[in-house]
């Protein structure tokens, strides 16, 4: 466990991720809605490393994944991490459009979780 307390954690969670969603990049302030501070890992503990910042319903979503199956491959993938991986690596904005295009194997967390 992190010798940091809770509400620093907290802290320091919303300003990494700039009050930002880490996985569809939606800010707090635009959302109106609280963000959750998320395990990446479910039983991972609450080391800063194993957090990140989520809106509602990324989190729900995501829920206690770490996998989903590709629905198109049928083989199983590692979710998005964001301590671990780039954002851009994974998923693109739509010009002019209000939509995240992710990759193929990405869209199974939509699909399958």
């Amino acid at each position: 466990m992190s010798e940091l307390s809770w509400a620093q954690i907290v802290r320091l969670v919303h300003e990494r991720a700039r009050d930002c969603c880490e996985y569809c990049r939606t800010c707090q302030r635009v959302s109106g809605q609280a963000m959750h501070v998320e395990h990446i890992i479910p039983s991972g503990g609450d080391h800063p490393d194993n957090l990140c910042l989520a809106c509602a319903d990324c989190n729900l979503s995501k829920a206690q994944a770490t996998f989903a199956t590709d629905s198109e491959t049928n083989r199983t993938i590692v979710l998005f991490n964001p301590r671990q991986q780039h954002w851009t690596d994974h998923f693109a904005w739509i010009e002019m459009a209000h939509e995240l295009l992710a990759e193929r194997q990405l869209v199974a967390l939509l699909s399958n979780v």
